[in-house]
């Protein structure tokens, strides 16, 4: 984890932990009860959220930084093969860069982030990644050139 990384972390806490207590503080009264228990099961949601397995940010940055390693990796491939995408594959992105992951146990300087996979057709390509909390990310170069970059986090679908 990275210092930027960890004083983010530190500071979602903080500011949520100082949110949580400052108003439960102003539920003093018990016509407020109902209202200090919404408080209270929403604050501590936002302290398991800020410290949760599957919004870990240092683990999902470290996971896209692997699949843009991958993306430009892919496009020496193509650049070698005359633009085409056919010979991507999560082994000729490992042989053609040894620091492209494609299994748990190698992506110990990826924070366990690995190449999921990978495919290409003449024209476009696709990489997908996984991190060690189990969100994918996913890299797709269109026929039209255009970069689109989707993840799984949480269960939810996004863009990044």
């Amino acid at each position: 984890m990275t210092l930027q990384t960890a004083t983010l972390r530190l500071w979602t806490l903080v500011v949520a932990t100082a949110l949580y207590c400052s108003v439960a503080a102003s539920f003093r009264s018990p016509a407020a009860s109902s209202a200090r228990l919404r408080h209270n099961t929403l604050a501590k949601s936002a302290v398991v959220a800020a410290g949760g397995r599957c919004e870990r940010k240092g683990v999902n940055e470290v996971a896209k930084e692997l699949a843009r390693t991958a993306e430009l990796t892919a496009e020496a491939i193509a650049t070698e093969n005359e633009g085409a995408y056919t010979r991507v594959s999560p082994a000729t992105l490992h042989a053609e860069e040894p620091d492209v992951a494609i299994t748990p146990r190698e992506g110990r300087q990826w924070r366990g982030a690995y190449l999921l996979s990978a495919s290409g057709t003449a024209d476009s390509y696709v990489a997908t990644v996984r991190a060690s909390n189990g969100n994918t990310f996913t890299l797709r170069r269109t026929a039209a050139g255009k970069i689109v970059r989707t993840a799984e986090v949480c269960g939810a679908k996004r863009h990044w």
